[in-house]
C-alpha cells in the first residue's frame, strides 16, 4: 500500500511538472506573440514618420524652387511694370527712370502705367518719363501725348509729376550743361533752368460730369490698357495701342459733350462700352496675338494714335441738337462695305486680321444702333464712323503696312 501511494505522488510529481512546463512554454509564446506585435507597432509609426518628414522636405524643397522661378521672372523688369500687386508696380516704376542704363523697350509700358488705377504708380511713371526726358527726350517723346491727357488728373500728385516730365518733352524745361559739382554719394546735382514758355493753347470747353461718369469713362480706358497689359512679352505694342486709341478718341468725345444733358451723357457711355469690350475682344483675339508676336519691331511713335475732338466737334454738336435728323441723315451702312471691298482687295499683300477685326467693330457697332433710339442711336452712328475713318488711316498708315505685309 506504501509502495501504491509512492507511486501515485511520484505520477503527481511528473504530472505536475510536466504542466508547469506546458504553462510556462505558453507564457513565453504569448510574451513572443505581445513583443512582436509591440515591434510592428513601432516599425509602422517609424515608416510613417519617415514618410511624413521626407514628404515634409520635399515640400519645402517645392517651394524653394517655386520661389526662385518666381524670383526670376520677377527679375524682369517688363514684368514687374504688370505686375498684380501695386505696390510693385509703384517701385518698379520709380525704378525704371532712376537706373543708370535706360531700357527703350520699357517705354512703351510705362506710358501704359500713366492709365493705372493707383495714383501712385501714375505719379511714379509721370517722375521716370521725366528723368529718361532729361537723359534724353528723344526717347520719350512718344509720351507727350498720353501725358498731356493726363494734365487735369484727379490727384494732385500726379498732375504735379504729369506737368514737370510734360514740360520736360515738350523742351520748356532744359538741363544744364555738365559743370564741375562735387558728387555726393556718386550722385551729381543738375539744377534746371526753366525756359520761356509756349502760348497756352486755346481750351476746349469740356462737358459737366459727375463722378460717377468720370470712373466709368476711366475704367473703360483701363479695361483696353488691361487688355494690352495682358498680352504675352514680345508682343509688339504699335497695332493693341493704335486700337486702343480708338477707345481714347471715343472717351475724349464724351468728355467734350458740354451741350448734352447728364441722362444723354449716360448714354453715350454705354454706347463706349459696348465699343471698347469690341475693342478688347479684338486685342485678345489669339490669330491677332499671334500677328503681333511674328512683326515685333520695337519702339514707336503713337503720334495721331488718338484723334483730336476738334475733328468730331460739328458732328457731335448736331448729333446732340438732333440726334434723330442725325442717325437718319447717314450713309455709312454703303460706306462699310465699300471698305469690306477695299479690305477683301488687300488680301493678297497684307496680313488683314487687325484690319478686317476693326472693320467687324465698325460694322457691329452700326448693327447695334439699329435697335436703340435717340441718343444712344445716334452716337452709336458716330463711334461706327470714326472707326471706319480709323480703318481708312490703318490702310495708309507705313509702320502698320510695314508690320502687315506678307
Amino acid at each position: 500500500e506504501q509502495k501504491k501511494i509512492s507511486t501515485v505522488t511520484k505520477s503527481a510529481n511528473s504530472t505536475r511538472k510536466s504542466l508547469y512546463k506546458e504553462w510556462k512554454g505558453r507564457d513565453h509564446a504569448q510574451t513572443r506573440i505581445f513583443g512582436t506585435l509591440v515591434l510592428i507597432v513601432v516599425i509602422a509609426i517609424s515608416a510613417i514618420a519617415l514618410i511624413f518628414l521626407k514628404s515634409n522636405k520635399q515640400e519645402i524643397s517645392l517651394k524653394k524652387s517655386a520661389g526662385k522661378l518666381i524670383g526670376r521672372r520677377k527679375s524682369n523688369i517688363i514684368d514687374q511694370l504688370h505686375s498684380q500687386d501695386a505696390d510693385e508696380r509703384a517701385r518698379s516704376a520709380l525704378m525704371a527712370g532712376a537706373s543708370a542704363e535706360i531700357n527703350e523697350a520699357v517705354i512703351p509700358h510705362l506710358i501704359v502705367l500713366l492709365d493705372d488705377p493707383d495714383d501712385r504708380v501714375r505719379a511714379n511713371t509721370a517722375q521716370s518719363i521725366k528723368r529718361i526726358g532729361q537723359k534724353n527726350r528723344n526717347l520719350v517723346q512718344f509720351a507727350e501725348e498720353p501725358l498731356k491727357r493726363h494734365l487735369d488728373d484727379p490727384s494732385d500728385k500726379v498732375r504735379d509729376a504729369v506737368a514737370e516730365a510734360y514740360q520736360v518733352i515738350r523742351g520748356e524745361i532744359v538741363m544744364e550743361e555738365a559743370l564741375e559739382a562735387e558728387e555726393v554719394e556718386g550722385v551729381k546735382e543738375v539744377k534746371p533752368v526753366i525756359a520761356k514758355p509756349e502760348e497756352p493753347e486755346e481750351k476746349i470747353v469740356k462737358a459737366q460730369l459727375t463722378d460717377a461718369q468720370q470712373q466709368r469713362l476711366y475704367e473703360l480706358k483701363q479695361s483696353v490698357n488691361r487688355s494690352i497689359n495682358d498680352l504675352p512679352t514680345g508682343c509688339d505694342l504699335y497695332i493693341p495701342y493704335y486700337l486702343a486709341g480708338v477707345c481714347t478718341t471715343v472717351v475724349d468725345v464724351i468728355e467734350h459733350a458740354d451741350r448734352a444733358e447728364s441722362e444723354a451723357i449716360d448714354e453715350m457711355i454705354d454706347a463706349a462700352g459696348l465699343t471698347c469690350k469690341y475693342i478688347v475682344d479684338l486685342i485678345g483675339n489669339g490669330r491677332f496675338i499671334d500677328i503681333c508676336i511674328s512683326k515685333n519691331m520695337g519702339a514707336f511713335d503713337d503720334t495721331g494714335f488718338v484723334c483730336g475732338i476738334e475733328k468730331y466737334s460739328d458732328q457731335l454738336n448736331a448729333l446732340i441738337s438732333d440726334p434723330v435728323s442725325f442717325a437718319t441723315s447717314s450713309h455709312l451702312e454703303e460706306e462699310l462695305w465699300e471698305m469690306d471691298s477695299e479690305i477683301t482687295g488687300k488680301m493678297g499683300e497684307l496680313m488683314i486680321i487687325p484690319i478686317s477685326g476693326l472693320w467687324k467693330v465698325s460694322k457691329n457697332i452700326f448693327d447695334d444702333a439699329s435697335g436703340e433710339s435717340g441718343i444712344k442711336r445716334a452716337f452709336l452712328i458716330l463711334i461706327s464712323g470714326i472707326i471706319l475713318e480709323r480703318i481708312r488711316e490703318m490702310m495708309k498708315n507705313p509702320e502698320i503696312i510695314r508690320r502687315l505685309q506678307l
